[in-house]
């Protein structure tokens, strides 16, 4: 799970900043690591069980859809003929991450319609990520479903081809905005709970692991093999490396929090 492929402008924002250089260093590691790059298309048959999955297989994401997704991150993907899923904030399409100003981020642009439709053509499996990029646990029913719903109709609208996945924003999902997506038809939703992606989860409830702007290659590649964003054996990581563990073996399911 990436964000932004580029330098970071602000403090606040660096951890999600994965720098271009590293990004490639990444993408080529996968390639000669014998990893599988697949996109959530895939995932999606497979979850329903209408396809399999090759061993080792990795799908690449990346939220918000800033443009450094086309700039940068499109020919280094395009280098290792690497497909990707990209997660699109579908009411602000030409403009910034306004979402993210109080925060401290520097104001980046946003893919317009143009830069969709050539992701698109360059495959990368396109998903919603709301229509404003709003917490949806802290807003009433009616908004919930404007922005699982009508983010899902206007980027359809916009690339005239199906859009069948979503991830929620921030990460956050409460019973409602899980009803709403199921609703909405979308066959997969991905949260950023920590962890891989096993065969009988839900997949409106799909775990990931975030790349941090701090990720060497040697730590990347712990990520990978673990299916964890913190993959060392530090005490506030112990809970997290039991779960997997668990999760390894089918004993552990995620929870839809309430």
């Amino acid at each position: 799970m990436y964000h932004v492929i580029g330098m970071p402008a602000t403090e606040a924002e660096r951890q999600w900043c994965c720098e271009p250089e590293r990004f490639h260093e990444q993408m080529r590691w996968l390639r000669e690591s014998g990893h599988v790059p697949v996109n959530m298309d895939t995932v999606a048959a497979w979850l329903d069980g209408r396809g399999g999955l090759p061993q080792n297989a990795v799908c690449v994401t990346f939220d918000d859809g800033t443009r450094c997704l086309r700039e940068t991150a499109l020919p280094i993907l395009r280098e290792f003929d690497m497909p990707a899923t990209a997660y699109i904030v579908a009411g602000l399409l030409g403009a910034d991450n306004d979402w993210l100003h109080a925060a401290g981020w520097s104001r980046r642009t946003l893919l317009d319609a143009v830069d969709l439709r050539a992701l698109r053509d360059s495959a990368v499996t396109l998903g919603s990520h709301s229509l404003t990029h709003v917490d949806l646990s802290r807003v009433d029913n009616d908004a919930i479903r404007r922005e699982v719903a009508d983010s899902r109709a206007r980027l359809e609208d916009t690339l005239g081809t199906a859009v069948e996945h979503f991830a929620y924003p921030f990460g956050r999902v409460r019973q409602y905005a899980y009803d709403a997506v199921r609703e909405a038809g979308y066959r997969t939703a991905a949260t950023v709970a920590d962890g891989a992606v096993r065969r009988g989860d839900d997949p409106l409830l799909l775990s990931r692991v975030e790349v941090y702007n701090w990720d060497d290659l040697k730590r990347f590649s712990r990520k990978v093999r673990w299916g964890a964003a913190d993959p060392e054996l530090r005490p506030r990581s112990l809970k997290r490396v039991a779960r997997r563990l668990l999760q390894f073996g089918g004993l552990y399911r995620p929870r839809l929090p309430t």
